[in-house]
Parts: structure tokens; C-alpha cells; sequence
């Protein structure tokens, strides 16, 4: 049986208990109110990402340009470079036809609800993955940076210091909040299957 078939029979299925319990009144508003509220944190999701992706790049870009292109550094910032036109791009991508906050029928509005946080479980995953390798690919650059000023480094250990530190926070922190994101996104679906399975989203 093919998923787009196993879909329709779960909707229908839904459908016939919505109306066994006659509030399928109540039922849509509820997900029609949802579905407004999702579609603006998508449409502003979408300009953070574009706008921090933006950001990001343009500091490495920067970085590149003060060091006049030091092998290093370039390699450093064209890692971050790639992971950020691989995410704005599999963001906007993975988002293609969710913006709509306005749909036809109640069978339509679970379908788009549960494919938005069908995408936000996938979405974390991909960051999840995406900043393991990202940190897998700066550790080597860094340790070639600190060889390559290694005497430097012997004078003023606090610069290796502080720069190791705040990549080891950072990557600490993104991978904290990206598991949390993971579970977070995970029970919502969960929870939502749970609920529209009952008949309601009280």
C-alpha cells in the first residue's frame, strides 16, 4: 500500500470520528487557528535562517578578506561557508508549499499541520548531523591553525586559549539545543497525532 493511499484512509478515518462526535465545527476553527499561528512562524523562521545565514557568511567572508586568503583561515570559513548554503538551502526547500496559512477543507488543514511538523522533526535531524560533521571538519582546521602559530601561541596561550574555548561552547551549546529541539519537535508530532486521533485539539 502506498503512503499517499495509507494517508487518505488515516484522514478518512479521522473524518467518519469527527463526525460521529458532531463538533467538527469546533474541531476545524481549532485547526484552522492553528494553521494561521504555524504559518507565520514559518514566514518568520524562513527570514531568520535566510538573515543569520547571511550574517555568518558575511563574516567569514570578512575573515578571508583581513587575513588576505591564509590557508587556514579559508579553510575554516569555506566550511561554514558550505554548511550554511546547505541549510538555508534544505530549509527553504523542505518548506516549499508549507506556507500557506489558509486551506481548504478540514481534511486539509490536519494534512498541512502534520506535514509542518512532520518537516520541523526532519529539519532538526538535519541540523543535528549537520553539526557533528561541521564540527568534525573545524576541529583539524583549528589544530592547523595553533601549529601553524605555534610560537606565537608559547607567548600568549590565552588566544589559543579563548578561541578553542568559544568553538567548544559553541558547538556544546548547538548540540545541546539541537537534541533539545529534536525531543521538543518529536513530542509535538506525537502529541499532535495523539490528539487529532481523538477527535480534538483541546
Amino acid at each position: 500500500m502506498s503512503e499517499s493511499v495509507r494517508d487518505d484512509g488515516e484522514l478518512s478515518a479521522w473524518r467518519a470520528e469527527w463526525l460521529s462526535l458532531g463538533d467538527t465545527t469546533a474541531l476545524a476553527e481549532q485547526l484552522a487557528a492553528r494553521c494561521l499561528r504555524d504559518g507565520r512562524r514559518l514566514r518568520r523562521s524562513l527570514v531568520y535562517e535566510t538573515v543569520a545565514g547571511a550574517f555568518s557568511s558575511a563574516i567569514a567572508f570578512a575573515l578571508i578578506v583581513r587575513t588576505h586568503g591564509a590557508p587556514s583561515v579559508a579553510a575554516i570559513c569555506g566550511v561554514i561557508l558550505v554548511f550554511n548554503g546547505a541549510w538555508v538551502t534544505r530549509f527553504h526547500v523542505a518548506r516549499r508549499g508549507q506556507l500557506a496559512s489558509v486551506a481548504a477543507g478540514l481534511d486539509r488543514y490536519v494534512e498541512l499541520t502534520r506535514a509542518r511538523l512532520a518537516t520541523d522533526v526532519a529539519l532538526v535531524r538535519f541540523a543535528v548531523v549537520a553539526n557533528v560533521v561541521l564540527a568534525a571538519a573545524i576541529v583539524p582546521a583549528v589544530a592547523w591553525i595553533l601549529l601553524s602559530r605555534l610560537e606565537r601561541i608559547r607567548h600568549e596561550p590565552w588566544r589559543a586559549a579563548v578561541a578553542v574555548g568559544a568553538i567548544v561552547v559553541t558547538h556544546a551549546a548547538l548540540f545541546l539545543y539541537t537534541r533539545r529541539k529534536r525531543a521538543k519537535a518529536l513530542d509535538e508530532l506525537a502529541r499532535f497525532e495523539a490528539l487529532v486521533a481523538r477527535g480534538s485539539l483541546e
